[in-house]
């Protein structure tokens, strides 16, 4: 066998082995090493991000206002099925809200449908749902909130960050009540529905107690 060659007795042409050339070789096993890295590598990016959405939830549920908000970017916007877009202030004034209203959280649900990640991008499509337990007007009430949601990461030094939340689609109930469903037709794009009293990203509004009147004797 000529020098330089390697000689593989499996693979033959017309009986004779077949000789590769060691550069041809170690691309070949290059190759091989490197497709093996990359799913490594997006294995990893998959489940830092589902990481990410958990340690969100578990805020959530803890009424830790900064904790839920830790997986946003700083440049986050967030748009609703009408149209409505947020900025991350918005997002964060929002989300107090929210967090003030309830007494406490029976159900917090992300499931991720899909997730395509390439380079230092991710795009993720979620189901979220909320069930919450608040009070208004001295009763306890049951709220609750489904949603899909397209949602783009990015890669960050600080690890993947939520960069953009599409709401595709979102239902609010109460004590089991459909209040309202809002949705993007996929025939249109920018359909604009009604936008409700109550907006979609809003479930209650902390109860404020009003003061009492003085009575004259």
């Amino acid at each position: 066998m000529p020098v330089g060659y390697y000689r593989c007795e499996k693979s033959s042409v017309k009986g004779k082995p077949m000789r590769i050339h060691p550069i041809i070789l170690a691309a070949l096993c290059s190759g091989v090493v490197a497709v093996t890295t990359v799913r490594a590598d997006e294995r990893a990016d998959k489940q830092a991000i589902y990481a990410e959405y958990q340690k969100s939830i578990k805020a959530f549920k803890a009424k830790n206002l900064n904790g839920t908000m830790e997986i946003a970017a700083d440049d986050l916007t967030a748009k609703t099925p009408t149209g409505v877009i947020m900025n991350h202030q918005q997002m964060y004034d929002q989300m107090k809200l929210d967090l003030a209203s309830m007494k406490s959280v029976k159900k917090y649900d992300i499931k991720i449908a899909s997730m395509r990640i390439k380079k230092d991008t991710a795009d993720v499509m979620v189901t979220q749902e909320v069930e919450i337990i608040t009070s208004k007007n001295g009763a306890d009430h049951l709220l609750g909130s489904y949603a899909q949601n397209r949602n783009l990461w990015v890669r960050t030094r600080k690890g993947w960050k939520l960069k953009s939340i599409e709401m595709l689609k979102t239902q609010a109930t109460q004590d089991g009540r459909v209040i309202y469903t809002v949705s993007v037709p996929p025939s249109n794009p920018a359909y604009s529905a009604h936008v409700p009293t109550e907006q979609p990203f809003i479930l209650m509004q902390p109860e404020t107690k009003k003061p009492k009147k003085k009575t004259g004797k």
